[in-house]
C-alpha cells in the first residue's frame, strides 16, 4: 500500500445501466455522489457497505447497489435525511442522504464528461442482457453547461469529498448561484472560519470556505468571497471587487500539478521568466518522468537531473529533459533569450560537459554543476564542474540585468577552485562559495569561497543591482564566518545561526554581514529587500530565545520549531521580529513585500493549529495533523508590523508536503515546488499531470492572495471559550478522530477504556496552545465493541461512548 491517500477513481456516466435521472456518479470520502440535472445527491456511509450480492458482482465499482435505488427520483425524495427501518432492512448500515439542489436552474444542462482515465467499469445489473454496460468510461471531471444563464458548474472528485466549481462567464450575474440542501438535521450555519457546516445523523459535514479568482494576464487574482445563508436550507454567495468583464470562478483551486514519473521525484526550484513561462528543475529516479520528444537527454541511468519549461500559465510542458546520471538540479534560470540554466551537484563523473567548460575534472565526492540549454531544451550549449577534492554543490543562481549570473551553494573543499582576486581563498573547514557566471564568454570570471569554521549554506541570493547582492543562509557558530563591525547580532547564539551578508563585487569586498539566532539552531531561508535601508528575513528556528520585539504576533517557541519574520533596519536595529506558528513544527523558507503587508510561505507545518484565518483557502491542517505521518504547506499575510496576521492557510494533501523553493511573482501571486506523498493534492483543470505517479512525486503551484485595502478586516486568533471534546466518525472502522478545544495552554492526555475500564490507549499530548486540536485514534488491534475515548486537560475531562464496527 503506498504511503498517500489513493485518488478517486472517477465519475462514470449513466449509459442505461442505472434507472432514473443520475447523468453521473462517483464515490469519494467516504460518500456516494449522483450528479443530475437539477443538482447533487449524496450518500454518506458510516461504514463500509455489506458484501454484494451474486447480482451485484462486478470489477472495481462498489455502490451499484444503492445507485439502483438512488438514481429512482420518487426513492430520492422520500429518503433524504437519516435512513427510516426500511431502508435500515434493505441496507444494513448507518448512513444520511443529502440533496443539493440548483434553485432557479436550467433543468435541461449539458453534461460533458472531462479529462478521460485509463480505468473503467463493466455492469451486468439485470437478466435482460439489453441493459449490460461494458468499459463504461471513467471521467476526472464533469461540466453542466448554462446551469444559469452565463454560468457552467464543474464537478471534481477529491479524497475528502466531491468540490463544485461555479464558472461564471464574463458579464454574467454571479448572484443566480442560489443552492438549497434536503435532508439536514438542522440549519445551515457558517463557522468561525467560513466554511459551511451540514447538520447529518452522522455528524457535521464541513463544505469548505469558497475561494474566487479572475485571471489577469498570468497572474490568478483573488476575489473576496464568501457564503451567504439565506434561510435555514438555501445560501448563496457574497463577491466583492468583480471585474464584470472577465470569467469569475468559485473555486477553492490556483493551480496545481503533480510532475513525476513511477520512481521518487523531487522539485528544487520553481522560477518564472521575463517572458512568464515556468521553469522548474529538481532530481528523478524515474525512467519515466515525463521528457519531451527531441529533448537534450531522453534516457536515465538510476538518478538523472531534470529541467523542464512549462508555458505562462502551467498548462503546457514545452519541454522536459533529463541531465546526467547520478546528479540533481537544485537552483534553476533562464536568460533574456530564453536560454535556460540549471545547476546542482552530481555525485559521479556522469555530467555532459562542452569543450569550453571552465572546470572538467572530477575531484570526488559531490560535485557542483552549470548547465545552459537552448531555449527548446533541444541542445546543450554549455556545461562545466564547478568544485574541488570533495562535497560542493549550488543551491541557486539568479541573473542581473546585463545577463551576468550569480551562483552560491557550499564546499567541503579546500582546493575549491577560486579565481585570483578571491576576498577569501580558503574555505574554512566547511564553507560557502560565490561565483559569477559571464554567459558572453561561457566562464567563471570571479569565484571566491566564504569561510566557515565547520558548516555553511548560503541558501538564497537576492540582486540589488549590478555587482552588488544579499546573500542568505546558515552556519556553524565560530569565529571564522566573516561579520562586520555594525552587524545587528555581531556574534553567533549557539548551534547553527541565520547569517545574511552584503557583497560588492564591483569593488570586491564585503559591505555588511551578520548572524541571526538563539541559543539553539537557526535556518534563514529567504531575503527581501523592503527599501534601501530595510530588509526582511525569513527561516525557522529551534531557539526559546529567538530575538524578538515587543507587541509582536507571537513572542514564544510553541513548537519543536517556529517559522521567524525578522525586519532589520540597517545597520543594527532589529526593528520588528515575530515568530510564526502552532504546537508542532512550523518552517519557513519564502517571502515577499509590499507597501501594505509581509508575505511568507512556509515549506512545511505539522501543527493544526497554525494560525489561519476565516475564510481562508484550507482552514485544516491536511491529514489530522500526525507529526511525521503528515506537513502541508502555509502561506501568510501580516502587516508591516508583524503584529497581525491577515490572511492564513494551509495547502497541501492528506500525506506529508514538502516545499522547497518559492517565486514571488509579486507579493500577492507565489509560484512554489517541492515534494509530496499526497494523492491527493488540490490539481486543476489544466495541470500538467493531473495524478500522483508514485511514492513521492514532485509538484508545483500558484496560488493567488486575496487583494488588500483599507478595509481587510484583521481576524482575531480563535479562542475558544470552554473546554469541548468531539470524536467523528462514530462508530468508525478503524480509525476516526478525537478533536478538542482548549480555552488556555493545557497539557493533555487522552485515553480510551474498554467496557471493564481498562486503559486499552493512552497518550501524553504535552502541553497544547489554546485553540483547536486533532488527534488521530487507530483501532486496528482492537475487537469490535463499546468503548470510552476520555480526554483530559487542566482538571477538565469529558469522556465520549465510541463505537468500532468491524
Amino acid at each position: 500500500t503506498p504511503p498517500f491517500a489513493l485518488p478517486p477513481s472517477g465519475f462514470v456516466p449513466n449509459l442505461g445501466q442505472w434507472e432514473g435521472e443520475v447523468a453521473y456518479r462517483g464515490q469519494a470520502g467516504g460518500g456516494s455522489f449522483f450528479i443530475t440535472a437539477s443538482g447533487v445527491t449524496m450518500k454518506f456511509r458510516a461504514k463500509d457497505d455489506p458484501p454484494l450480492s451474486p447480482l451485484f458482482q462486478r470489477g472495481d465499482d462498489r455502490g451499484v447497489a444503492e445507485a439502483g435505488v438512488l438514481a429512482r427520483p420518487e426513492l430520492l425524495d422520500r429518503r433524504c435525511g437519516s435512513p427510516d427501518p426500511q431502508w435500515r432492512d434493505g441496507f444494513p448500515q448507518r448512513g444520511h442522504v443529502l440533496r443539493l439542489n440548483f434553485i432557479g436552474a436550467n433543468t435541461r444542462p449539458e453534461f460533458t464528461g472531462e479529462e478521460r482515465s485509463s480505468g473503467y467499469s463493466n455492469y451486468f445489473l439485470s437478466p435482460d442482457s439489453a441493459r449490460w454496460r461494458s468499459r463504461v468510461p471513467h471521467y476526472g471531471r464533469v461540466v453542466a453547461k448554462e446551469v444559469w444563464p452565463g454560468i457552467d458548474v464543474e464537478y471534481r472528485l477529491q479524497s475528502k469529498g466531491i468540490e463544485t466549481v461555479f464558472r461564471v462567464q464574463p458579464g454574467a450575474d454571479w448572484s443566480q448561484v442560489v443552492l438549497e440542501y434536503e435532508g439536514l438535521d438542522a440549519p445551515l450555519r457558517v463557522d468561525a472560519n467560513g466554511n459551511l457546516i451540514l447538520s447529518t445523523s452522522l455528524g457535521e459535514i464541513q463544505e469548505q470556505a469558497p475561494f474566487a479568482f479572475q485571471n489577469h494576464g498570468r497572474v490568478q487574482k483573488a476575489v473576496p468571497v464568501w457564503f451567504r445563508i439565506l434561510s435555514d436550507t438555501r445560501y448563496g454567495f457574497v463577491c466583492d471587487e468583480v471585474d464584470a468583464s472577465r470569467e469569475l470562478v468559485i473555486d477553492p483551486l490556483v493551480y496545481g500539478s503533480y510532475l513525476g514519473g513511477y520512481g521518487p521525484d523531487e522539485l528544487y526550484d520553481v522560477e518564472v521568466a521575463q517572458t512568464g513561462h515556468v521553469l522548474v528543475c529538481g532530481g528523478t529516479e524515474a525512467d519515466d518522468f515525463p521528457v519531451t520528444p527531441g529533448a537534450y537527454q531522453t534516457e536515465m541511468e538510476v538518478i538523472s537531473a531534470f529541467v523542464c519549461k512549462l508555458s505562462p500559465l502551467g498548462d503546457s510542458l514545452l519541454f522536459a529533459t533529463y541531465f546526467g546520471t547520478w546528479t540533481s538540479a537544485s537552483a534553476a534560470g533562464v536568460d533574456v533569450t530564453g536560454r535556460i540554466y540549471a545547476g546542482g551537484g552530481a555525485e559521479r563523473p556522469r555530467v555532459p560537459l562542452t569543450p569550453d567548460a571552465w572546470d572538467t575534472t572530477f575531484a570526488g565526492g559531490t560535485e557542483g554543476f552549470l548547465a545552459r540549454f537552448s531555449a527548446d531544451g533541444t541542445t546543450l550549449e554549455y556545461s562545466t564542474y564547478i568544485g574541488g577534492i570533495t562535497t560542493d554543490i549550488i543551491y541557486e543562481m539568479q541573473m542581473d540585468t546585463e545577463g551576468i549570473l550569480y551562483l552560491c551553494g557550499d564546499t567541503n573543499s579546500d582546493d575549491f577552485p577560486v579565481t585570483a582576486d578571491a576576498l577569501f581563498p580558503s574555505a574554512g573547514v566547511s564553507g560557502g562559495f560565490l561565483a559569477v557566471f559571464d554567459p558572453s564568454v561561457s566562464t567563471i570570471r570571479y569565484s571566491t569561497c566564504i569561510p566557515s569554521d565547520s558548516y555553511t549554506i548560503p541558501w538564497d541570493i537576492e540582486l540589488v543591482a549590478p555587482g552588488w547582492l544579499w546573500i542568505a543562509g546558515f552556519t556553524e557558530t565560530g569565529d571564522l564566518f566573516p561579520v562586520t563591525e555594525d552587524a545587528v547580532q555581531p556574534l553567533g547564539g549557539g548551534g547553527r545561526d541565520g547569517f545574511f551578508s552584503l557583497w560588492d563585487l564591483n569593488e570586491n569586498r564585503l559591505v555588511y554581514s551578520s548572524f541571526l539566532g538563539g541559543v539553539l539552531s537557526e535556518y534563514l531561508l529567504d531575503l527581501s529587500v523592503v527599501d534601501s535601508e530595510r530588509i526582511v528575513l525569513t527561516g525557522y528556528t529551534y531557539s526559546e530565545d529567538f530575538p524578538v520585539t515587543p507587541g509582536a504576533w507571537d513572542t514564544s517557541l510553541t513548537g519543536i520549531t517556529d517559522a521567524f519574520v525578522t525586519i532589520v533596519h540597517l545597520p543594527d536595529t532589529l526593528e520588528y521580529s515575530t515568530l510564526l506558528g502552532g504546537s508542532e513544527a512550523d518552517d519557513a523558507n519564502g517571502v515577499a513585500v509590499d507597501n501594505g503587508s509581509i508575505t511568507v510561505l512556509g515549506n512545511l507545518t505539522n501543527s493544526p493549529d497554525f494560525p489561519v484565518t476565516p475564510g481562508a483557502y484550507d482552514t485544516v491542517l491536511n491529514g489530522n495533523g500526525q507529526p511525521g505521518n503528515s506537513a502541508d504547506i502555509f502561506i501568510v499575510r501580516m502587516d508591516r508590523t508583524l503584529s497581525h496576521v491577515l490572511y492564513g492557510t494551509f495547502w497541501g494533501g492528506a500525506g506529508s508536503d514538502e516545499g522547497y523553493r518559492a517565486y514571488f511573482v509579486d507579493p500577492d501571486t507565489v509560484w512554489f515546488g517541492g515534494r509530496t506523498w499526497s494523492g491527493d493534492l488540490p490539481v486543476t483543470p489544466n495541470a500538467v499531470q493531473q495524478e500522483a505517479m508514485g511514492i513521492g512525486d514532485g509538484w508545483f503551484a500558484c496560488f493567488a492572495l486575496p487583494p488588500m485595502d483599507t478595509t481587510f478586516i484583521t481576524p482575531t486568533p480563535f479562542v475558544p471559550s470552554e473546554f469541548a471534546f468531539s470524536v467523528y466518525p462514530n462508530p468508525f472502522n478503524p480509525t476516526t478522530v478525537f478533536s478538542f478545544t482548549l480555552p488556555q495552554p493545557s497539557s493533555v492526555k487522552l485515553r480510551v477504556f474498554n467496557l471493564l475500564g481498562q486503559v486499552v490507549y493512552t497518550t501524553d499530548l504535552g502541553r497544547l496552545s489554546s485553540g483547536e486540536h486533532h488527534h488521530s485514534f487507530n483501532g486496528r488491534d482492537l475487537p469490535s465493541g463499546l468503548y470510552f475515548a476520555r480526554a483530559e486537560a487542566a482538571g477538565m475531562v469529558k469522556t465520549k461512548k465510541v463505537v468500532l464496527l468491524r
